[in-house]
């Protein structure tokens, strides 16, 4: 969009309390805002900055053609979430040349094919190649020669190290008074124990440079997931449920789009106190109607729901996608595209299919939010209007 030329611009998943900026543009940047504040955070600094929401649908097309260019540069290939990516170039040297070559080479492709300004980090584990890459400008490449791994990560905030959440270790941390990495390497495993437990193993070998873990390429089995972080905590039902089929609205309409029906249903809360529950179950048959989904995860929602703590995350996620076959079965059983009844809280009909395509024509002509259902009104209205 031309229009946005030269504007501050953060990209969250939403405005509220809690709403985390996942990117920012460098004007943004220049006016002190970063990744990983807060929404109202960082228009404390910039109140002219421009909050966008990120488009699940360009950010698939884009993660794929990513990785699909990088696929020809290594046969492993791993994607992160945030558009980062690992590529392992080990044994291509021969082939493709010095290593640091083929970095370049993928930025310039990326960058010309692809209209992005990739950043990234060259180093002999995952561990210092991504704190590399994310210590840059878009568009530059850093390479750590092997065996400097320790001295590179030194000098750095703890921040960067990715076992470090800044709600738990880094706050302890802080209290602690241990700054840099250089701070953390110093202490001793066995006094490192004492206060994170089983986490002190990780911590001592990340501030030493230390990652074993391979270069892993995804599992071909798609997935459509969505999630929440609420802007209160609450244990009301009402709003949570609202809440959920929001959620299964949004991958209810993107299994569409794809023309899959999920097999597989699975719900995860998590409460303030961190206590995350996680429930599955089979969709049998397999739908990708929002009303039939919504059924299992109402059901799966009485069951992860149970105590009496507020409730600060939901998701919920389909798996099992795959078409109908097309020699459909003697029986005659519900399906996609045939009758389903069903009572209770996510009650379908014979009128589903109609109902459901109504809307996606609807919301395909005049935006997402042109119609909503009456469950998501214990949404706010910031996030939701009718």
């Amino acid at each position: 969009d031309p229009s946005l030329r030269g504007v501050p611009i953060l990209v969250s998943a939403g405005r509220g309390p809690r709403a985390v900026a996942l990117s920012v543009s460098d004007e943004a940047r220049q006016e002190g805002i970063r990744p990983g504040m807060t929404v109202p955070e960082a228009l404390r600094w910039c109140r002219g900055a421009l909050v966008l929401t990120p488009d699940p649908v360009l950010m698939d097309r884009a993660e794929r053609a990513l990785a699909e260019l990088l696929a020809r540069y290594s046969p492993r290939v791993e994607p992160v979430r945030g558009g980062r990516f690992f590529a392992d170039l080990t044994g291509t040297g021969r082939l493709l040349g010095p290593a640091i070559d083929v970095a370049r080479r993928a930025q310039k492709e990326i960058e010309q094919r692809l209209g992005l300004g990739p950043n990234a980090g060259l180093a002999s584990n995952k561990l210092v190649s991504g704190v590399a890459a994310q210590l840059l400008r878009p568009a530059a490449l850093l390479d750590v020669v092997a065996g400097q791994e320790a001295g590179f990560l030194s000098p750095l905030a703890v921040r960067h190290l990715p076992a470090i959440d800044p709600r738990t270790e880094g706050r302890m941390l802080d209290e602690l008074n241990i700054r840099k990495v250089k701070d953390l390497a110093a202490i001793d495993l066995s006094r490192l124990s004492l206060a994170f437990g089983a986490r002190a193993l990780t911590l001592h070998r990340q501030a030493r440079g230390i990652d074993d873990s391979p270069v892993r390429s995804p599992e071909r089995a798609p997935v459509v997931e969505a999630d929440e972080t609420l802007a209160v905590d609450t244990n009301d039902d009402a709003l949570l449920l609202s809440c959920l089929f929001a959620l299964v609205e949004r991958c209810g309409a993107r299994l569409r789009r794809l023309g899959l029906p999920a097999g597989e249903a699975t719900m995860t809360a998590r409460y303030t106190d961190g206590v995350m529950v996680t429930r599955r179950t089979l969709l049998s048959p397999p739908s990708n109607r929002d009303l039939t989904l919504f059924a299992r995860i109402h059901a799966l929602f009485a069951e992860a729901v149970a105590r009496r703590g507020r409730v600060r995350y939901l998701r919920v996620r389909f798996t099992r996608l795959a078409p109908m076959p097309a020699q459909m079965s003697l029986l005659d059983l519900p399906g996609i595209g045939q009758p389903e009844r069903e009572s209770g809280a996510g009650e379908t009909s014979d009128r589903e299919p109609a109902v459901i395509a109504a809307l996606d024509r609807i919301r395909k002509r005049f935006g997402e939010k042109a119609i909503l259902f009456g469950r998501t009104t214990g949404m706010t209205r910031s996030e939701h209007a009718a």
